[in-house]
């Protein structure tokens, strides 16, 4: 192949696509290198630039990139360019990586995360900063921007939210800065004084603080599955999107959000929990890291939807079998992927109502009444998989196949746990996270944030919650100074409906 010879891809050429949701590695694989090229060489402009402009100064400058989206709300997201978040990790170049949180499920009584991964980049040794535009009770009723996310109407509901979307930040070990977008006094208010200085103050302490756990849950995506997709939103929001900011934000216990080949860093620990987001294309590499990594330590593995589904070669159910351990089958169809629970004799589904199912069309009007996603796509998807093994305990039936959905299988060093739908509600994702032996702070669908030395609960309803700690812990409130107690275990807190609670913990000697 030469630059003569070869041509980019038209658009009836990207539209076909060869196995569903997906293009195959071989016969399609122009298409596939177009989208990794356009990724690469935005990565690659973006290092050119901070490289040029930190020779160019006549003193040393940090840099800084908006880059890495990988939680973009957009109607083709494999086109946006932002899948070669690693090159730009590896660059010197790049001291800073910004981005905005994620347009979804934001606001008053939504959840925050940034679009792009922010613990990779801090376990890059490099600094993120999150962009926190949430329309404020001092945002002016003309504006009419992002009209989908909910905006607080009282001074007290918005200083929940500026401290709720602060805990993010301050969880995660970056940095963070609030924006008025319009330039029209957002923030500008002497009522906002007094919260911005104790937030301040809160990240100085965590500054001062050794803390090194961020949780015992990865939440594992890879952006170079998103070149082996098709140019559609609708599974990339579902495996992604919808499923972190709905739900896994709810489960009750913090996660680490990081690319798949983090993995194999020597500063990452074992996690109890794998959540394998989106691994729809897994190379040789990336299977033998998964083998020595994930496969011990008795810890348990999430997959979704069509697991290790690609390689480098082929598009085959073996595939699928030999990473996850499970035997599966397939239909050929598009359609809604939902699961409904029919076993409730597990760990797993203990306590769910009767009934409960998940999926692409359960419950779907939380998705798009405020604080909804901006844009909602299409969900149906093809083709249909389940699990077809005999040694697999079933758990739940999938709709659109009447084949088991949910399956889990226990494996000599590990345990595995395949569901056919994304979207696993968050009650489901507290139970597998227990399941796995994940701490779980607040067992009521509240928003957790937390690390070592620092718990952040966004309540979802009113009432009493009981908060329990790992470990015996000193507890003081780090919004107020209040000192809670010592040698605590639990603590039992009134909350009302999107109040935000910040403590500092401290493990006693």
């Amino acid at each position: 192949m030469t630059f003569d010879t070869a041509h980019i891809p038209n658009p009836q050429a990207r539209l076909r696509v060869t196995h569903g949701e997906f293009y195959d590695p071989i016969q399609d694989r122009p298409v596939i290198d177009h989208a990794q090229c356009f990724s690469d060489a935005t990565a690659d402009g973006l290092i050119a630039i901070c490289r040029a402009a930190k020779q160019a100064l006549p003193q040393p400058k940090v840099t800084c990139v908006f880059y890495g989206y990988q939680f973009n709300n957009m109607p083709r997201p494999q086109l946006n360019g932002h899948y070669a978040l690693a090159r730009v990790l590896a660059s010197p170049d790049v001291d800073i990586l910004a981005s905005p949180h994620t347009y979804s499920n934001r606001g008053e009584g939504g959840y925050h995360s940034s679009q792009t991964i922010v613990d990779s980049i801090r376990r890059a040794n490099k600094l993120h900063i999150d962009e926190v535009d949430c329309k404020t009770v001092w945002t002016p009723s003309t504006v009419t921007w992002k009209r989908h996310i909910r905006q607080p109407e009282t001074v007290g509901a918005t200083v929940e939210m500026m401290k709720k979307d602060a805990a993010y930040a301050i969880a995660s070990g970056s940095a963070m800065w609030w924006m008025d977008l319009t330039d029209e006094g957002w923030f500008d208010a002497p009522e906002a004084v007094e919260p911005m200085r104790k937030l301040r103050d809160i990240t100085a302490h965590m500054q001062d603080t050794r803390h090194n756990s961020y949780g015992e849950v990865a939440f594992v995506l890879s952006q170079r599955s998103m070149a082996f997709q098709a140019p559609r939103a609708g599974l990339h929001n579902a495996a992604m999107n919808l499923f972190r900011n709905w739900h896994l934000g709810r489960m009750g216990a913090p996660f680490e959000q990081l690319l798949l080949d983090d993995l194999a860093r020597a500063d990452v620990r074992p996690y109890k929990l794998y959540i394998m987001a989106n691994l729809f294309h897994v190379s040789a590499q990336e299977r033998a890291l998964i083998d020595r990594v994930v496969k011990r330590n008795g810890s348990t593995a999430l997959w979704i939807y069509a697991p290790g589904y690609l390689d480098d070669h082929t598009a085959s159910l073996e595939n699928m079998q030999a990473l996850t351990g499970i035997r599966f089958g397939m239909h050929e169809m598009r359609a809604d992927l939902d699961v409904t629970i029919t076993h409730t004799d597990h760990p797993i589904t203990a306590g769910l109502p009767a009934g409960h199912a998940y999926g692409t069309s359960t419950h779907f009007e939380q998705y798009t009444n405020p604080p909804k996603t901006e844009y909602m796509p299409d969900l149906k998807v093809g083709p249909a998989f389940f699990a077809d093994d005999p040694e697999a305990q079933v758990l739940g039936i999938a709709r659109s196949t009447d084949r088991p959905g949910l399956v889990v299988k226990k494996f000599a060093d590990w345990r595995s746990i395949y569901s056919a739908a994304p979207l696993l509600t968050w009650p489901l994702m507290r139970n597998i996270a227990l399941y796995a032996g994940a701490h779980v702070y607040d067992t009521q669908g509240d928003m957790v944030w937390a690390n070592d030395a620092f718990v952040a609960v966004y309540s979802q309803s009113a009432g009493r919650r009981v908060i329990q700690f790992p470990e015996p812990v000193h507890v003081e409130d780090a919004y107020t100074g209040e000192l809670l107690g010592d040698s605590m275990t639990a603590l039992d807190v009134d909350m009302g409906l999107w109040e935000t609670r910040l403590f500092h913990t401290r493990t006693l000697p």
